[in-house]
């Protein structure tokens, strides 16, 4: 057996080793590195890494020796960094993704029950049955009417004349047969075909259903890639492989039943000389069976993960090896078993038999090997149907629509736009940590609402917690005195609008992504257009609310997708406005027009902005300040500043804002006056 061949990629012959950029990009490689590297040796000590200019860098690593030392250090302290990381608990970490599950043992009978359901139940697979029955007793009938015929044959005193007719007699009974029996194949593959393609569709179709109702920390535990694994190689196992599978099965169980039958039929008490050969066949299937079912288990759950590991090869690693396959040092194991064990039996079963009994006694052991074919096939590719079951079975979102429960629509609640928060706590996963702690405020219709807090101290927790992304896990939030916990997902989502930190964009034409559901005219989109500042930016275009937005808005600026977010929030005249960090990313002038349309546009709305920057809501009615998911301070940002301390002071003061607010302060007073 040849051993494996690799062919490396090392990096320890480069001369030179130097960083020339900017700190932000490059700190983020090193910590994506840092990460990866974790998987890899044991920690060493840890060592400091110096950042130097790339001529100084060259000069202390011309030497190739110096080079790989230097290389060996960094990745010493990058695995200390990460074992550090990796020694750590979830809730340390905040880690949201899990560990993607893998079922042990025999897949489950209800996965079973549910293909079964999907494919139409007792009705079709009956059917099945009867078409496959019918087809062996055909092959059958003219396996005994091809074998009378020939002994037939041999009799003497038949003349010319009437042998030619008994010939066309027996020709024709014979095709006649043979064609019922294709007729039968046919109609079995048409049902197999259409009916396992129906089954697919199902499961799919209830796949996607459990998806897009899933709550969104399963998005959050769940990357993307293994999400499309599902749609990928599951679903086109379950569309392709596994109906014609069963009919194998099938075609193989009836016909060693009908050779066994029939071969017993022609050679009596010697039949039972097949009894060991079944069961070696039967014991070899049984153990090959469960290993093989394991490892498809294995190779379907490790998918996501070598796709992600290709990723980050491709963007750079310290040492690339690739692996070539070796010369397989046996074949699989299972056939030349089998064969073994039949060859080992067949001599006693073809002494001094009849030919038709000699035939069908060969038949089986072709048979039993196709039967545990199948059945191995089959145990192997149901893993796919379990893991398309495991996708449909998930938790669910609240329904969107509650009847008894939901405001009538002739009240167009929410009327004011008030919010009360009654002793709020809210946590990402079931037994995660707190983000949101005893929250207890209230905020009056049309208020201006400014968020504040430091990093990780609830802000845009609050804003999942008002749009149930997940449950609370205590109190309630009431709007108009609704409580939002009661009523339907959908009757409370489309009353909120939100301007994200990140604007997300689709491709198509502009109109449907301010107005997907036609619900508003031409003008109504002209005037939330021009309300925002883009009249002459979208004017200027000739297809106009037709032209075509790029993927992820690539043909517009920041600031522009920002305000087409706006736009599509001022169409729907929401009383209730979240300005999730939405000032982050855009410049200052930009910033001022932002600033401007939700004091015009919104007037009458309540506003809640998440601040980036202070000077953002300094004009707000009321500041809201968090801290580690408490409620500190909620009041105006004067009377939070004239105290002289606590933490919106110590905002401000860390800042520079302080002046700005007196200077806010004036011009106010001066538009009141």
């Amino acid at each position: 057996m040849k051993s494996s061949r690799s062919a490396c990629l090392d990096f320890s012959s480069i001369k030179q080793l130097s960083y020339h950029s900017d700190y932000e990009p490059l700190i983020s490689p090193l910590a994506r590195d840092s990460y990866i590297i974790s998987a890899f040796g044991d920690s060493g000590d840890t060592t400091q890494i110096s950042m130097t200019e790339s001529e100084d860098a060259s000069n202390d690593l011309n030497d190739e020796s110096t080079l790989v030392s230097a290389w060996k250090d960094s990745l010493n302290s990058f695995r200390k960094i990460a074992m550090n990381f990796s020694g750590a608990s979830d809730s340390e970490r905040g880690r949201l993704v899990q560990d993607e599950g893998r079922s042990d043992g025999q897949v489950s009978r209800l996965v079973f029950e549910a293909y079964y359901h999907a494919v139409g139940g007792l009705r079709i697979v009956s059917a099945i049955l009867l078409l496959q029955m019918l087809w062996q007793t055909l092959q059958i009938s003219s396996d005994f009417w091809l074998s009378s015929w020939s002994n037939d044959a041999v009799k003497v005193g038949t003349d010319a004349l009437s042998a030619n007719m008994n010939t066309t007699y027996r020709l024709g009974v014979y095709a006649s047969l043979g064609l019922l029996a294709s007729l039968m194949v046919f109609g079995r593959t048409i049902i197999v075909t259409i009916y396992g393609l129906r089954a697919a569709k199902s499961l799919f179709d209830q796949m996607t259903h459990s998806l897009m109702h899933a709550p969104m920390r399963f998005f959050d535990a769940n990357p993307i890639g293994r999400v499309l694994t599902r749609y990928g190689g599951d679903v086109a196992s379950v569309d392709v492989q596994i109906p014609f599978m069963f009919g194998t099965l099938a075609a193989n169980v009836f016909s060693v039943g009908c050779s066994l039958a029939t071969a017993a039929f022609l050679i009596r008490w010697k039949a039972i000389l097949l009894v060991p050969v079944i069961a070696i066949y039967l014991a070899v299937g049984s153990f090959y069976i469960s290993p093989a079912r394991e490892l498809q288990r294995l190779s379907k759950t490790t998918l996501a993960p070598v796709l992600n590991h290709m990723t980050e090869s491709a963007d750079g690693a310290v040492r690339v090896t690739v692996v070539f396959s070796s010369d397989p040092a046996c074949g699989e194991p299972f056939a030349a078993g089998c064969h073994v064990f039949s060859g080992t039996f067949a001599p006693a079963a073809r002494c001094r038999y009849d030919r038709l009994g000699v035939s069908y006694s060969l038949k089986i052991a072709a048979n039993l090997e196709g039967i545990i074919r199948s059945l191995t096939s089959i145990e192997t590719i149901m893993v796919s149907p379990e893991r398309i079951q495991e996708y449909i079975d998930i938790d669910q979102e609240a329904p969107g629509r509650v009847p008894m429960m939901d405001p009538p629509s002739q009240l167009k609640w929410p009327t004011k736009g008030s919010i009360t928060f009654n002793n709020v706590s809210f946590r990402y996963k079931q037994g995660g940590e707190l983000v949101l702690r005893n929250l207890t405020f209230a905020v009056k219709g049309g208020q201006k609402i400014g968020i504040v807090g430091r990093t990780g101290a609830g802000k845009s927790s609050l804003t999942m917690a008002l749009f149930r992304i997940n449950e609370l896990t205590t109190g309630s939030i009431l709007i108009d005195g609704v409580d939002v916990g009661k009523i339907g997902l959908k009757s409370l989502r489309e009353k909120l609008s939100i301007i994200p930190q990140t604007p997300v964009l689709f491709k198509g034409p502009l109109r449907k992504y301010l107005d997907p559901f036609d619900e508003f005219d031409d003008v109504q989109l002209w005037e939330s257009i021009r309300e925002v500042g883009l009249i002459d930016r979208i004017s200027e275009d000739e297809n106009k609310l037709v032209m075509i937005v790029e993927e992820n808005g690539e043909n517009f600026s920041v600031g522009e997708r920002q305000m087409l977010c706006m736009a599509r929030a001022l169409l729907r005249h929401s009383r209730i406005v979240i300005f999730d960090e939405a000032t982050a990313a855009i410049d200052h002038e930009t910033d001022q027009k932002l600033q401007r349309v939700i004091r015009t546009a919104f007037g009458q709305s309540t506003v809640l902005t998440i601040a980036h920057r202070l000077d953002t809501i300094l004009d707000s009615d009321r500041i809201l300040v968090l801290d580690g998911g408490h409620l500190v301070e909620f009041a105006s940002p004067v009377e939070l500043v004239r105290k002289g301390k606590g933490h919106f002071f110590e905002l401000m003061r860390e800042g520079a804002c302080l002046d700005r607010l007196d200077d806010q302060v004036t011009v106010k007073a001066a538009s009141i006056a």
